[in-house]
């Protein structure tokens, strides 16, 4: 039968909308790429994923400048997922989405093979694949988290043999858990000897559409936070958590200020993200970030940091149709 031609030359997107009211695609969607060769991002959304990979799979050529592919769960365990990922061999940063509908069950996947893929640096998906890209790929960055919603938060110690798998070489690292136990930051700090960037629970600060308003906040210089104990500290140039901040305390008030300071600077110890000590997920989040300073904002041998807070709020509710990511 006939094709669709796509003569998108650098960026293509197809069918990106989450909604969980969409109905299923009645059929796949026969694509054919006029450009391969020039095509540098491509975006699919839970219907357009799999129409998308069968047709990079077909492709001839291949496709030598994609540096980004965006792309659902539920069709990594299709026929073509593995083709078409050999078709890519620039891919940069992978970005796999969850649905509304997806399980979060951990499914039965081989290792991707090792000649696939090799210069893949971001991963961004769900912290139960990660380790199937993470082997012998030289991957610095993991984002793993799918989706804004809670069931991208896991139990620590589910991430601990996760972690071991990801390699030495990782320098960021985004992460949504429960609670933030010691055993969980010694697991970082000694998986992770280069790391600079932790965020953990930051993802949730953008969790529900609507119409945003965005407060942030720039505080004073602390001296370099110390997370972990000897010897296993952390050195960071960057540290972001979530958190639900009382709604008594008003946003923007040296009160809100003072308050993400004491987070700060009692994190992890007694890191609770929410403040009613229960996950209600779909309330307003904020973000608390520390920034390390460069090295001639030192006092003595203390290298200085900034913290800055953002605060966002979701006003009504929006009606058609929206991605959660």
């Amino acid at each position: 039968g006939s094709s669709a031609p796509i003569s998108a030359h650098k960026v293509f997107s197809f069918n990106r909308s989450a909604s969980p009211h969409q109905a299923p695609a009645p059929a796949l969607v026969p694509l054919h790429f006029l450009h391969p060769c020039s095509l540098e991002e491509i975006h699919a959304g839970p219907t357009g994923t799999e129409s998308v990979l069968v047709a990079i799979s077909l492709s001839q050529p291949s496709f030598p400048r994609l540096t980004t592919l965006d792309i659902y769960t539920r069709f990594l365990f299709c026929p073509d997922f593995l083709p078409a990922l050999e078709r890519c061999p620039a891919l940069v940063t992978l970005r796999i989405r969850s649905a509304f509908t997806d399980s979060p069950a951990k499914p039965s996947m081989a290792p991707i093979p090792s000649g696939i893929l090799p210069a893949l640096n971001i991963y961004h998906g769900p912290v139960h694949l990660a380790e199937y890209f993470a082997t012998g790929r030289p991957i610095r960055i993991f984002k793993l988290w799918s989706s804004m919603r809670a069931s991208s938060v896991v139990n620590p110690s589910k991430l601990i043999p996760i972690l071991r798998q990801l390699g030495p070489q990782v320098e960021v690292l985004e992460i949504g858990v429960t609670t933030v136990p010691s055993f969980l930051i010694d697991a970082i700090a000694g998986n992770f000897p280069k790391l600079k960037e932790l965020a953990i629970n930051s993802h949730l600060s953008s969790y529900q559409p609507g119409i945003v308003t965005s407060h942030r906040t720039h505080t004073r210089f602390q001296p370099a936070i110390t997370i972990g104990q000897e010897p296993s500290l952390l050195n960071l140039d960057s540290l972001s958590f979530g958190v639900q901040i009382p709604a008594n305390i008003p946003v923007g008030s040296v009160q809100y200020e003072e308050h993400g300071l004491d987070l700060l600077q009692m994190f992890p110890v007694s890191y609770n993200p929410t403040a009613w000590n229960q996950w209600v997920i779909d309330l307003n989040w904020s973000k608390i970030i520390w920034n390390r300073l460069p090295e001639n904002g030192s006092i003595g041998t203390e290298s200085l940091g900034r913290l800055s807070m953002e605060h966002v709020e979701y006003h009504s509710a929006v009606f058609h149709s929206h991605s959660s990511d």
